[in-house]
């Protein structure tokens, strides 16, 4: 019984890992990063791999706006 409890909780764990990672790859798209490999970094090496996305600098953003608030 124990075993099927350890068995359930790891697939529950895979299947968060796998849409938390999603999530940060698809923040890592927006930020400008066209690759699938954040997604597998943020999957496989968890926290570490969330704290990369984050870390990263936006390329989206062009130098003459930069500063600058959007019309409303």
């Amino acid at each position: 019984m124990a075993a099927l409890f350890i068995l359930i909780a790891v697939m529950y764990l895979f299947v968060l890992d796998y849409f938390i990672a999603k999530w940060f790859s698809e923040a890592a798209w927006d930020k400008g990063y066209k690759s699938r490999k954040y997604y597998w970094i943020c999957f496989w090496l968890g926290l570490i791999g969330y704290l990369l996305v984050i870390a990263l600098p936006d390329r989206g953003s062009s130098p003459d706006t930069f500063g600058e608030l959007p019309e409303l």
